[in-house]
């Protein structure tokens, strides 16, 4: 036999704030890669007042100490040119380091030699001081796989690089 049960409007308020609450919760829950101490490989910065050298050497240095990853990259817009997209491109493997600047084209410099040891013992207070410096614009020559990174993380925003 079947039960009908009749909830009062109080009631049908409770389950619907109780149910509202558990989909937050589920869809605010880290995901379980993250629980399981999975490395952060990319980074949005978003829009900042101020983020010279130094601060992205330190940022830098900060995923490098525990991150494994094979490719990491990190974004950020300035405030004085907040149409100009920037990203910070570590190709591990390669140990190539590309700092990329897109205005109506590409703008990029290259660190070769960019070792996670290099990369840590670098003294941030005067910027980045890799060997092997080189810039220029258009097409950087990353990897094909860095270049996939990106553009799996950001379609389209770093393509005249790429």
């Amino acid at each position: 036999m079947r039960e009908i049960v009749s909830l009062s409007s109080e009631s049908r308020r409770l389950v619907r704030v109780v149910a509202v609450a558990l989909l937050l919760t589920i869809l605010t829950a880290p995901s379980s890669s993250a629980q399981q101490g999975e490395p952060v490989c990319w980074v949005d910065g978003g829009l900042k007042a101020d983020f010279g050298s130094e601060n992205q050497l330190r940022e830098l240095q900060r995923y490098a100490k525990s991150g494994t990853c094979e490719v990491f990259a990190m974004t950020w817009r300035i405030k004085m040119l907040p149409q100009r997209p920037s990203l910070m491109l570590w190709d591990v493997k390669k140990q190539a380091l590309y700092r990329i600047h897109v205005d109506s084209g590409a703008r990029w410099e290259r660190w070769s030699g960019a070792t996670k040891a290099a990369i840590l013992a670098d003294d941030a207070s005067d910027g980045l001081d890799l060997p092997s410096y080189r810039d220029g614009q258009g097409k950087t020559d990353a990897s094909p796989e860095a270049a996939a990174f990106v553009r799996s993380h950001a379609p389209k925003k770093f393509d005249t690089a790429f």
